[in-house]
């Protein structure tokens, strides 16, 4: 009987103990992709481009020449690199900020001084308005919209050197973004 319960218990330690794998590196997903976003896009139709992709609740085009960066902060939803070029969209809840506080952050961002008043330009991109703001210092450029949805404020905000390739991109993108509430 002693020896069964032995047995027993050393079987229960080995496979505790001894069979447990060892994880050496994961991944775990940091957003919801949906690989066929062309379904149930609200603007879904027979000719709805099928490369847009869905993450966090938003439509964004593809864009082959970009390379995709993982974010370091829970707020950022997609951060695409080319080149010096570096488009972010963002999603905040409640309070984001006044317009004056939100255009003194991206000004020091660039390392220009604090101003004591600020508007955004109203702009529409598509069948989409944001509000927006250009900022320059020195060959340091960027271009913000914003827009509500829901309870949440987005942002989506491109950095570079070249303003004329800046342009081109920004116009596109916007023109394809489509943000929606996440149910």
């Amino acid at each position: 009987m002693i020896r069964g319960r032995f047995w027993l218990t050393a079987l229960m330690c080995v496979g505790l103990v001894g069979c447990q794998p060892t994880v050496t590196h994961y991944d775990l997903p940091n957003h919801r992709v949906q690989t066929n976003p062309a379904l149930g896009h609200p603007h879904a139709g027979a000719d709805y481009p099928a490369y847009k992709r869905m993450v966090w609740g938003f439509y964004w085009p593809d864009m082959p020449d970009w390379s995709r960066e993982t974010a370091s902060d829970t707020w950022t939803r997609l951060r695409l690199v080319r080149g010096d070029m570096v488009l972010t969209v963002t999603q905040l809840s409640g309070d984001s900020g006044t317009v004056l506080s939100n255009v003194n952050r991206w000004r020091r961002q660039l390392g220009l001084n604090p101003v004591t008043t600020a508007t955004m330009i109203p702009k529409t991109y598509g069948q989409t308005q944001y509000d927006t703001v250009v900022l320059r210092s020195g060959a340091s450029h960027m271009r913000v919209a914003q827009q509500a949805v829901g309870a949440d404020q987005w942002f989506v905000k491109l950095t570079g050197s070249d303003p004329v390739a800046m342009a081109a991109v920004w116009g596109e993108f916007l023109s394809e973004l489509s943000l929606t509430e996440v149910q």
